[in-house]
């Protein structure tokens, strides 16, 4: 801890919700080299060529081979963060978060991994927080399957040849818990429309659950990828509010109002 400190971005939730390591940019030019060159897993035939990776749970070290500064801008941004040790900002910053109540676990944010283990342990204890660490589990990439939703799916999350077969969850194209939550909702609401003979619930593109309803039944998309909730894939408000957490505040303010006018849920 001597090179750690424990802080969330921007004060935001408990001061010990993360342990930030923090690395300079001196440290970090040699971690990123090591990782990119480190020794790799080898794949399974299904996961040579033709198959992609998708782009929210790639690799650590198939992203840093993409630029020197490619995780510094990903998941060791040290945005919101200041080391209080040096009272700045760190060139680069990995967060660990707790696994376990007691405190005595952590994973790696954002690390996902196809590194050998012995390379893992090497590479990522290069950080200076990590040179003691002890790696109770070391990370293994796995598939996730999803359907080609806008050629499958209608936006009520119903098949397009067989209406009365519904999908909810990732294999549908949201990314995320809340999200695989929230079209499990929407899935069984219209499940239970369609017995009783009414219409299904298709919400309105302004409201998060609905966007990620328009994204996997758009008909335009040649080249689908899964998608989280994020506030750039919600209809701008006009006239355009400039404030970020203004402009979000409003985003979310225009979705509640409807939901407040609509009461869906009765």
């Amino acid at each position: 801890m001597t090179c750690a400190f424990t802080a969330s971005r921007y004060d935001r939730g408990g001061e010990d919700d993360y342990i930030n390591c923090p690395m300079n940019k001196e440290q970090y030019e040699v971690f990123q080299e090591a990782l990119v060159t480190a020794e790799r897993a080898p794949l399974h035939e299904f996961e040579q060529d033709g198959v992609k990776v998708y782009e929210g749970c790639m690799p650590i070290e198939i992203l840093a081979s993409r630029g020197k500064d490619a995780i510094r801008y990903g998941p060791m941004k040290p945005v919101g963060l200041r080391d209080p040790r040096t009272g700045h900002r760190p060139w680069a910053n990995l967060q660990l978060r707790k696994e376990n109540r007691e405190g005595t676990l952590y994973n790696l944010v954002g690390f996902q991994t196809n590194l050998k283990f012995g390379e893992q342990k090497r590479v990522f204890g290069m950080i200076p927080a990590l040179k003691n660490a002890e790696f109770m589990r070391y990370g293994v990439m796995h598939r996730n399957t999803f359907l080609n939703s806008p050629k499958l799916l209608n936006g009520d999350y119903s098949m397009i040849d067989h209406p009365n077969i519904f999908f909810a969850g990732q294999i549908t194209g949201v990314e995320g818990y809340m999200e695989s939550a929230g079209s499990g909702l929407l899935c069984g609401i219209n499940a239970v429309r369609t017995l009783r003979g009414e219409q299904r619930l298709i919400l309105p593109d302004f409201t998060m659950l609905g966007a990620l309803q328009g994204h996997i039944c758009n008909r335009d998309t040649k080249d689908f990828q899964p998608m989280g909730a994020n506030f750039g894939i919600l209809p701008p408000i006009e006239p355009k509010i400039r404030d970020k957490r203004e402009r979000y505040a409003a985003l979310s303010a225009r979705s509640l109002a409807y939901f407040d006018s609509m009461a869906i849920y009765n």
